[in-house]
């Protein structure tokens, strides 16, 4: 274990020390917050794995006490959670999960709910209403990234949908399509797609129509498919059970069909559209005007046919390092690929802007997504989600959400034992979700917080 101490204020901003040592400086728009509750998600269990440097104190999905209050903390330090949107183009046009200069809770630099005390920014904070337990609110930031799903690939009337492999996160998903259904009288149908009985009865319990193998479901019996699954399989099987769209919600860092930068597809949530037929953008994308990239090798008569489409763009044309766009983001609003390289060093030189688009001509080769793609379906991807709805949701859930939470947390631990914590999460077939209380350390909430850290 190793002594971290936070030393500052609000006003003018923060120190972290590590062993008595300044290793990080923050700006203002801080706050300290008592951390009561934190769930291990996969993306903890797969923290050495991330591009963002080591050591820090994991642990995102927070429940804290602030000026006597429970609140749930938003992972982004943006300058918006920082109250400073004015400052940043991202913020200030809504992107704030995509904010430059963002640190992450718990993720990237900015240490976790894994120690007695954080430090969130102050707009981040969101205070809970008194029938959302601490239990239910440790779900609050992957429900709040289940109902960004719905909000890029909503369903629409008669639809049939699916969600595929639902355990911690498909759950979740289940639960957010659950109330969309019944909050905005929509009449589609939801199938839970999983391979154990035990998951498929749990789906069942919670309200899904109906349950089955995957392996079962006819090719293109849905229109959206919902991949939670985190695997290459599960991918593929989504693109072959779905008509209109996959949603991509949680990757697994490998190579997919001949694409490396999936992973950046979905931390950018940007859509891969087949370029013929029609287009089904995520309901927040418009690329209709803006700027547009068009990789080398697409011919000029494809470039002069989708010009005369979309007269209100302007178009760009170059090898990706020699790329320049002009917007406000300094990324173009969209992009017109020939193959799977042309994708990879789009996504890779960060050419589109967050929930940007690329449309990809002819897709060649014989792999689910290019079937997928040649069918017309599309793929939509997403990360972070609203807080504020994620809350609401589990407060009108009522008694959905406590079984919920009872179906999902099947582990509780204290700090002290942050080693068993995170060996039983990697366990899946012990541990469904796994919460660790940290132990909190005494004194003065105001100068100086003790923290510590799992090797």
């Amino acid at each position: 274990m190793v002594d971290y101490a936070y030393r500052g204020g609000r006003e003018q901003g923060w120190e972290i020390l590590r062993r008595g040592r300044c290793v990080l400086r923050l700006g203002p728009g801080y706050v300290a917050v008592e951390s009561r509750l934190c769930g291990i998600c996969a993306t903890d269990l797969a923290r050495r794995h991330l591009p963002f440097p080591l050591p820090q104190i994991t642990g995102h999905e927070v429940v804290g006490r602030y000026q006597g209050q429970r609140v749930v903390v938003e992972i982004n330090a943006s300058h918006r959670a920082r109250g400073l949107a004015a400052a940043c183009p991202y913020c200030a046009r809504g992107l704030d999960s995509h904010c430059p200069q963002r640190l992450t809770l718990g993720i990237d630099r900015l240490p976790g709910g894994f120690a007695p005390w954080i430090l969130a920014p102050v707009a981040a904070l969101h205070t809970l209403p008194a029938g959302v337990s601490d239990e239910m609110a440790v779900l609050v930031e992957p429900l709040a990234a289940a109902i960004q799903a719905l909000r890029a690939t909503p369903p629409r009337h008669g639809q049939r949908i699916a969600v595929l492999g639902p355990r911690r996160l498909g759950m979740l998903l289940l639960v957010a399509l659950l109330d969309y259904r019944e909050h905005r009288q929509q009449d589609f149908e939801l199938t839970a797609l999983a391979r154990h009985p035990e998951l498929r009865q749990a789906a069942l319990a919670l309200g899904a129509d109906r349950a089955m193998a995957p392996e079962n479901a006819p090719a293109a019996a849905f229109q959206h498919v919902f991949d939670t699954t985190g695997s290459v399989a599960g991918l593929a099987r989504a693109l072959e059970l779905a008509s209109e769209t996959v949603h991509l919600k949680s990757t697994h860092g490998q190579t997919a069909f001949g694409l490396s930068q999936l992973t950046t597809l979905v931390i950018d949530e940007i859509a891969l559209l087949p370029a013929h037929g029609e287009r089904r953008n995520p309901a927040w994308a418009d690329d209709t005007g803006g700027e547009i990239y068009v990789s080398p090798a697409v011919p000029a008569a494809q470039v002069a046919a989708w010009r005369g489409r979309h007269p209100r763009t302007s178009w760009c044309q170059a090898h990706p390092d020699d790329a320049s766009p002009t917007t406000p983001l300094g990324r173009f609003d969209a992009a017109l690929v020939d193959g799977r390289a042309a994708v990879d060093a789009v996504l890779r030189a960060g050419l589109v802007r967050p929930r940007g688009v690329l449309h990809w001509l002819q897709p060649a080769g014989d792999d689910a997504l290019a079937r997928a793609l040649a069918r017309g379906v599309a793929l939509h991807s997403s990360r972070c989600g609203p807080f504020g709805e994620a809350i609401a949701l589990l407060a009108r859930a009522g008694e959905r959400a406590r079984r919920l939470a009872d179906e999902l947390i099947s582990h509780r631990f204290d700090s002290t034992h942050i080693d068993q914590a995170f060996a039983m999460a990697a366990d899946s077939r012990q541990a469904r979700k796994v919460v660790v209380r940290p132990v909190c350390a005494k004194g003065p909430v105001a100068d100086s917080k003790k923290a510590s850290r799992r090797r």
